[in-house]
């Protein structure tokens, strides 16, 4: 409760910071009235007080009262997001896994960083069976058709969430989502993965095809930073809402950062 009342308070102080200056300008002003003219200054003194502790009051509870109905849309939003931006990651620790079974995942560069994501791409062999590895999940049988497939599902779901919550999202939430969903590295890993769904092996197109094609163009630092920001409003937005439902809770991630926040 107590990080929710002070999301109130941010938010309080982050719209409505015009009021409060506005009111103190006219209490400025009535001051001076109230000492170059003492009688019409008292009152219009007083008048003005009282009204600018009404006017704060009132929008303090509409505020309240507003948050408090869109809790409902709150959750929706935290539940469609976290299930969205998890099974991305949770993703891109499976094909890390597929390169590097034996290492241990502890910090969010060890995915996310330009370096890292050329390591894992060049280690993967993309015309291989992904059931010749252990992950213990339904996938595609080529790596280059997994590719395929969790690429085009970013790009459906993102839209999808993008207009379901088109007028509700948070800026920095709505940007990272369309990041993703817009996202020029996965357009060529997806373009990539299509040559290699499509060479012809008996004219040997698929002896000229290597991993090496998929680093080209590296991850961008916009989409890394739309990753950890989805990943941190999650958690932010968990120990908020878990006051109102106990019921929600954090995806699981299939491997484990070494601070649940990484801001």
């Amino acid at each position: 409760m107590k990080k929710y009342n002070n999301l109130i308070l941010k938010k309080i102080a982050s719209k409505k910071y015009w009021l409060v200056i506005t009111f103190f300008i006219i209490l400025g002003i009535s001051g001076l009235c109230w000492y170059f003219f003492p009688d019409f200054g008292l009152n219009f003194f007083t008048e003005m007080l009282g009204a600018g502790i009404t006017i704060f009051i009132l929008n303090v509870l509409i505020i309240l009262r507003i948050d408090y109905e869109n809790i409902p849309l709150k959750l929706a939003e935290y539940k469609d997001v976290s299930k969205f931006i998890f099974e991305y990651l949770n993703f891109w620790v499976d094909i890390y896994k597929i390169g590097f079974p034996n290492d241990k995942i502890s910090k969010f560069s060890d995915l996310f960083s330009q370096d890292a994501m050329s390591k894992i791409l060049l280690k993967l062999d993309f015309n291989s069976d992904v059931n010749d590895f252990p992950l213990n999940v339904l996938y595609p049988q080529k790596i280059h058709e997994l590719f395929i497939e969790k690429i085009r599902n970013i790009e459906n779901r993102g839209n999808i969430l993008l207009n379901r919550y088109s007028n509700s999202f948070e800026p920095n939430v709505f940007n990272s989502i369309h990041q993703l969903t817009d996202s020029n590295w996965h357009q060529h890993l997806f373009k990539m993965s299509w040559l290699f769904s499509n060479a012809n092996p008996q004219k040997g197109l698929i002896n000229n095809l290597s991993s090496e094609l998929f680093v080209k163009i590296n991850i961008k630092e916009e989409d890394i930073e739309a990753v950890k920001s989805l990943y941190n409003w999650c958690c932010s937005q968990f120990e908020i809402l878990k006051e109102h439902d106990n019921s929600i809770k954090i995806p699981f991630l299939k491997c484990k950062f070494d601070n649940l926040s990484l801001i």
